[in-house]
């Protein structure tokens, strides 16, 4: 007779104590109960391992949190799978593996892994905003949750505060992000399915603004206010550049003088500085040139044809021309990007072909297979498209075409000694000159504050003079390359001689301070008088006291006294 193995009873297995040795009781098919000496009681299931049959045992769970009933579904549980010679150990393993795994997957991580992948394909901008607005109105809420726990409805309730606050749009924006996140998701394999496909619809849809423009007929308004604007003329030439461009606020503000192909009248634009990634070029026309001629004694010798303000080695932001329309009156009637949308509009009405509009805009088609094939620019009928519209600005206001009250050939042409100095004694008294020259006024005297108003200059009139002082300056061969060649005697000769023919009672002491911390080359000149800003480039590096003895010789008779030079 075949012995047979009692089954446990409930009452049995509470009643197990423990011994001086740990010892097993036994269920029948492989299920044990294992008591230790310290009183734990342990359920094993012991089992022949598939193919190299030595027998071992697998933990089933601890009693009493494992109970005798629970304990023989998982026995049982494992004998189904060694039927498909299927270790249960190493199922068990497995499946606790990626339990942790699934713990580990935040959405918080995933999100971080999604934002690497995406940071490639859009601008550092575009980047900034997703992970400012993800991390300010989703993280907090379900940051922490495992990506395979996410649902809908716990979304939607952490999205509700902005929908009372009826931002609208940023919620379509946010859950346009979560999708993608929980697509790359489903793609990688940590979750089968997307939970938040359809999470959009809980929400009303947001109202769609158009950005604000002007009518084609109000074009005229236009013009005539950037005439009168009391903004800085670089600001002006800005504006003119993205209106005759007709690019986005962003591409015209970060315009290099190396995309610049003036032989060939073509502004090329790298892909990488487009919004949507293609090389874009712009034929220019006869008014672009010359605002290119107008712009080259500003910002000729930087990188940028809009240098900033403050740090001219960088472009001036693309929000500065936003800024001035706004002081210009037009806040919520017109923004930058509202040129673009004012070109199409009478373009359109004009009868241009609409492909060549649509290109002129750097749009992409919306037919991809189109879009791939078709990678015609039309360059040169653009270009008759464009000088068109050019004509039409400058046509929408007679003197728009001279926006500063100088030309480019004044600048070129009038360097004589006596246009350059001329009218000195102006609106604005002399300190001013030798603070648009050097960044630094001297002393004010009693007869500084002495104002002739019927001899009033205007600021483009300053600005010409400063321009043609900064030409006459690198006509004489003085620059950072001299400098470094041990000219700076004469550099500094150079500028005392500038300055003093402007303020010949300047003294010799107060001469040294700004000589000393004058920069000429390479200077980017804001619109005077109040935006001299722009850190000093370079210093000479001599004493105050060999300064003095280098000006003395120069100085003019009753200024080699006085005012003791400052060490700086």
């Amino acid at each position: 007779m075949a012995n047979t193995t009692k089954p446990l009873t409930n009452t049995e297995v509470k009643q197990c104590k423990p011994k001086g040795k740990e010892y097993n009781k036994a269920d029948g098919n492989g299920l044990y109960l294992r008591v230790k000496p310290n009183g734990t009681k342990l359920w094993l299931f012991n089992y022949p391992r598939p193919y190299t049959k030595k027998r071992t045992n697998t933990s089933l769970g601890i009693y009493p949190d494992v109970m005798l009933a629970e304990a023989r579904t998982k026995a049982q549980e494992c004998r189904r799978l060694l039927a498909k010679d299927i270790d249960p150990r190493e199922e068990r393993l497995e499946l606790e593996k990626a339990n942790r795994l699934a713990h580990i997957n935040t959405f918080e991580h995933v999100a971080k892994q999604w934002l690497v992948l995406k940071k490639n394909n859009i601008s550092p901008s575009y980047y900034k905003k997703i992970t400012s607005r993800l991390k300010l109105h989703v993280l907090p809420h379900i940051g922490k949750v495992p990506i395979h726990k996410i649902t809908a409805v716990r979304t939607i309730e952490s999205l509700r505060t902005l929908a009372k606050q009826g931002k609208m749009e940023t919620i379509d924006n946010i859950c346009g992000w979560l999708n993608e996140i929980m697509v790359y998701s489903v793609n990688t394999g940590l979750i089968h399915a997307n939970p938040l496909s359809g999470i959009k619809k809980a929400f009303n849809p947001p109202k769609t603004n158009h950005l604000p423009t002007l009518k084609p007929e109000e074009l005229p308004e236009l013009t005539e206010a950037l005439e009168r604007a009391n903004i800085r003329l670089i600001t002006k030439y800005l504006m003119q550049w993205q209106l005759h461009t007709m690019v986005r606020p962003k591409e015209a503000s970060e315009a290099r003088w190396d995309e610049i192909d003036l032989e060939k009248k073509i502004w090329m634009i790298s892909a990488e500085k487009m919004k949507m990634k293609r090389d874009h070029s712009v034929p220019l026309t006869s008014a672009m040139m010359r605002l290119l001629e107008d712009l080259r004694p500003l910002s000729g010798h930087r990188e940028w044809l809009f240098p900033s303000d403050r740090s001219p080695r960088k472009p001036m932001s693309s929000q500065t021309v936003n800024m001035a329309l706004k002081r210009m009156g037009f806040k919520g009637r017109l923004v930058s990007h509202g040129f673009r949308a004012l070109a199409s509009t009478t373009l359109n009405e004009h009868g241009f072909d609409p492909e060549l509009i649509e290109t002129a805009l750097a749009h992409v088609d919306s037919n991809s297979v189109r879009a791939a094939y078709n990678r015609a620019e039309y360059l040169e009928r653009r270009r008759e498209m464009m000088e068109w519209w050019s004509t039409n600005i400058l046509n929408s206001n007679p003197n728009f075409s001279q926006t500063c009250k100088y030309s480019h050939q004044s600048i070129q042409n009038d360097t004589s000694e006596s246009n350059l100095y001329s009218n000195k004694d102006s609106y604005f008294p002399n300190h001013q000159y030798a603070y648009a020259l050097t960044g630094k006024a001297p002393r004010l005297k009693p007869s500084d504050y002495s104002v002739d108003h019927t001899k009033k200059e205007s600021k483009e009139s300053i600005k010409l003079r400063i321009a043609q002082m900064k030409r006459e300056i690198q006509q004489r061969g003085i620059n950072r390359k001299n400098l470094e060649k041990n000219s700076a005697k004469e550099l500094a000769q150079l500028i005392a001689q500038i300055l003093w023919e402007m303020n010949p009672e300047m003294k010799i002491g107060e001469m040294c301070n700004l000589t000393k911390k004058a920069y000429v080359e390479q200077v980017y000149m804001p619109n005077f008088p109040d935006e001299f800003r722009e850190g000093y480039l370079f210093s000479l590096p001599e004493t105050a006291k060999t300064l003095r003895e280098w000006l003395k010789p120069i100085a003019p008779e009753g200024a080699s006294r006085g005012g003791r030079p400052r060490n700086k």
